[in-house]
């Protein structure tokens, strides 16, 4: 399978978040947000400070969440909803979602079973690999996918040992605890505080 390689920069730092968040992401454009604990807002970070859009329905558990411009997707209970957080339309993308994530051009790859498609960013499925096995996460960094056979992707000695410094085991996450990004790894730690790793990244993709 595809294996990611990172190298870090070794800049590593701790965020406090203005409230109780429930999962962590970044959006395409490399900007981190969360879900509100309580599971009715999406917090975006801006220059300015966060931004607040509110949800047309509330979100207690979450696999993933996927941001670009004003569409936001959340997997939750297998099934994966977008919002508009400008209008708050809301519409039922695809179902029977085991994981799922996005481009930098707003197309989905969602991961169900032993297939995976692409999607536009309003759901038209535009392509779909049948595969040998049964990964457990897909995953998207740049213009590389890759998949995984758990739920976190796999991390080199380095940033593993990082990771340990900050009293964190990779195998403990969900992948809403974690959001990967060109700029940088994000890791909620606890419901206020997240954990920043700033690195260079180098990705491997060999078929296997």
């Amino acid at each position: 399978m595809p294996i990611l390689m990172l190298a870090l920069c070794g800049v590593m730092d701790t965020l406090e978040l203005p409230e109780p968040a429930a999962a962590i992401f970044t959006t395409t454009e490399g900007k981190l947000g969360y879900l509100s604990r309580t599971g009715e807002e999406i917090l975006i970070k801006e220059e300015e400070g966060w931004k607040k859009f509110p949800l047309p329905e509330r979100f207690l558990l979450t696999e993933r969440i996927l941001v670009k411009g004003t569409l936001c997707y959340i997997l939750a209970g297998r099934t994966l909803r977008l919002f508009d957080l400008r209008t708050s339309r809301k519409a039922v993308i695809a179902e029977d979602v085991d994981d799922a994530a996005i481009n930098r051009y707003g197309e989905l790859w969602v991961l169900s079973a032993f297939k995976l498609r692409r999607l536009s960013p309003l759901g038209r499925e535009l392509e779909i690999r049948k595969l040998k096995t049964l990964p457990r996460s897909v995953w998207i960094t740049g213009d590389s996918l890759y998949l995984a056979d758990k739920e976190m992707p796999l991390l080199d000695e380095k940033m593993t040992e990082e990771l340990k410094e900050a009293g964190v085991t990779a195998e403990q996450l969900a992948p809403s605890q974690l959001a990967l990004h060109g700029k940088g790894l994000y890791v909620l730690l606890d419901s206020r505080r997240v954990l920043r790793v700033l690195r260079v990244l180098r990705v491997s993709t060999p078929e296997g």
